[in-house]
């Protein structure tokens, strides 16, 4: 049955084929211009053996058609960050595997979150936190981990900066310039000390350079000596930013108290009475 339709459809377009030979040889014989004749030929073909021009779809219905705009980087970290709180612990522990994997690019939105309010998304964070190498986003996160108040994340702060005072010094000098309150009361006396220590690695870095070619051995022990100072060069400036943060605090609570001490001077009227 199929043999059948399929031949008697091949002898239908053959018969059209043929009659739109003729009607294109009389057209032409009758005066009608090539073009006509072949707009002619073309409609005919296309209805004969089913082709078809391509549909112009409309860009409103491109637009429907079109896929679901894919989740940015930012929302999936975001995502990510949430569980953290979840309740089940396979779920949490596997958002924690997945951010550590995103590696330092997932740092700028973990660090927003290093203060959440609850208190299990804000531990895993700081668990993640490492220094970036971007100095940039080093920056960020030092401040991000700063202004937590908490000793031991200011310590890990301060000893991201130590660690290149070189390059991170300009860039951390700006941030102070432009902080206030508490935050500036505390990066202050970090920033001074860095600095310092910043001048200390510049004579340092000079005087290796020709060491290490003189005297390779003395080059050796004084870049240990230089390592160890380091630490407490970063401990210094960790203490008296705290010592900063505290006496800004002891400042700020005499002045509300003493404000809320004032007394209230009443308004009396300065019109004389009558005589």
């Amino acid at each position: 049955m199929s043999r059948r339709t399929n031949g008697t459809k091949c002898d239908l377009r053959l018969s059209i084929a043929i009659q739109c030979n003729q009607l294109a040889a009389n057209c032409y014989r009758s005066g009608a211009c090539m073009r006509s004749v072949l707009s002619i030929l073309c409609f005919l073909v296309s209805a004969t053996f089913g082709f078809a021009p391509p549909n112009e779809t409309s860009p409103a219905s491109q637009s429907a058609s079109a896929p679901a705009t894919q989740p940015s980087f930012s929302d999936k970290v975001d995502a990510l960050v949430q569980l953290l709180g979840h309740r089940d612990y396979r779920t949490r522990e596997s958002a924690q595997r997945q951010l550590a994997a995103l590696g330092d690019a997932a740092l700028p939105e973990m660090v927003r979150s290093i203060n959440h309010d609850n208190p299990e998304i804000s531990r895993r964070i700081q668990g993640l936190i490492r220094r970036p190498d971007d100095p940039a986003l080093r920056i960020e996160t030092v401040r991000q981990l700063i202004r937590t108040g908490d000793q031991s994340q200011i310590e890990t702060a301060v000893y991201m900066l130590f660690k290149t005072p070189i390059v991170d010094y300009p860039r951390f000098k700006r941030i102070t310039d432009g902080a206030s309150g508490i935050e500036r009361a505390m990066f202050e006396p970090i920033c001074e000390q860095l600095s310092q220590w910043r001048q200390i690695t510049e004579r340092f870095e000079a005087r290796q350079a020709r060491l290490v070619v003189e005297k390779p051995d003395a080059a050796r022990r004084e870049r240990e000596m230089h390592e160890g100072t380091y630490f407490y060069q970063a401990e210094a400036a960790l203490w008296t930013a705290i010592e900063a943060a505290e006496d800004y605090r002891a400042a700020r609570k005499t002045a509300n108290a003493s404000a809320s001490t004032q007394p209230v001077k009443s308004q009396h009227s300065t019109s004389q009475p009558g005589r």
